[in-house]
């Protein structure tokens, strides 16, 4: 049986460099606060961590218009407070109105 998996969508309107070195900023900040491993191929990611109870293998995608996870669906108890805290996460650090040297990397 093929495990399940949730996949957070948040849609940007920045230049595609633009949108991943934020994101770049941001798997920089869940390493040096989380000890996460974050990898990189291109405009995709691996992100690979420990949150709470759960253990994370997050496959991240930048394109033109958004920014996809795709990450094992923690179950029904932590699935809402998990994709609402990712969705917070990314549009605080894909917002234009933001610039990049004030996003946290520690």
């Amino acid at each position: 049986m093929a495990r399940k998996t949730v996949d957070v969508v948040v849609s940007h309107t920045l230049p595609q460099a633009d949108a991943k070195a934020r994101i770049e900023a941001l798997g920089d900040y869940y390493s040096n606060r989380y000890a996460a491993k974050v990898t990189w191929d291109g405009d995709h990611a691996r992100v690979v961590a420990k949150w709470s109870v759960v253990k994370l293998d997050v496959a991240v995608d930048v394109t033109s218009s958004e920014v996809r996870l795709k990450a094992p669906d923690p179950g029904r108890m932590l699935r809402s407070r998990m994709v609402g805290y990712a969705e917070r996460k990314l549009r605080s650090y894909l917002d234009p109105n933001r610039e990049l040297e004030s996003l946290a990397r520690n």
